[in-house]
């Protein structure tokens, strides 16, 4: 096994990495979560394939199999010439598992600072906002009272798993912004 390293530094340079590449820095963590839970291949687009190949040049603590995809002629003279070629990646394989996880963890402790500071600030409201269903008004037994539970559920939104009305069963979720909390409904 590894030896643990600190990833400080590894998981700040992925951020920006993802500002810049992606414009969207959720998709890390939720790319990490996918590599970790063995959700990959299918669950991946173009900007997670691009992610993964950066942890792995960056980290080598992933592996990322790769199909050529190369389309050949003949030439004039029968000789073979490559056309046109392609990478496409089909697969992931954890190197380093331990290193994989400590790099989750600094990226979500850097993502989510600002996301924690928002969530104290909900939590200590008086009269917090009940979360319900967007489409049909039924309120859900979710309290929002704690910090573990509302960054889970944050979590599981990142990686597109939503809160299911059992009346109309319409996806759900909240996200936090300058304002406070706001809630969702997923649309098709």
């Amino acid at each position: 096994m590894e030896e643990a390293k600190n990833n400080k530094a590894e998981a700040e340079v992925l951020i920006d990495y993802a500002k810049i590449e992606c414009d969207d820095v959720k998709i890390v963590l939720s790319m990490l979560d996918a590599i970790l839970t063995n959700k990959t291949p299918g669950t991946l687009d173009g900007w997670n394939w691009k992610i993964a190949k950066f942890i792995e040049g960056r980290t080598n603590y992933i592996t990322v199999e790769i199909d050529p995809d190369v389309d050949i002629e003949e030439g004039d003279w029968g000789i073979p010439i490559i056309v046109s070629g392609a990478e496409n990646p089909t697969g992931i394989t954890i190197q380093d598992k331990c290193n994989l996880i400590i790099l989750r963890k600094e990226v979500d402790d850097i993502l989510n600072h600002t996301r924690t500071d928002r969530i104290y600030k909900f939590i200590s409201l008086k009269n917090k906002p009940k979360w319900k269903c967007q489409k049909c008004g039924r309120y859900f037994k979710k309290e929002l009272s704690s910090l573990d539970e509302i960054k889970k559920l944050l979590r599981s939104f990142d990686i597109g798993k939503y809160w299911k009305c059992r009346s109309c069963k319409t996806l759900n979720y909240f996200e936090f912004n300058d304002d406070g909390i706001i809630f969702k409904e997923v649309v098709d």
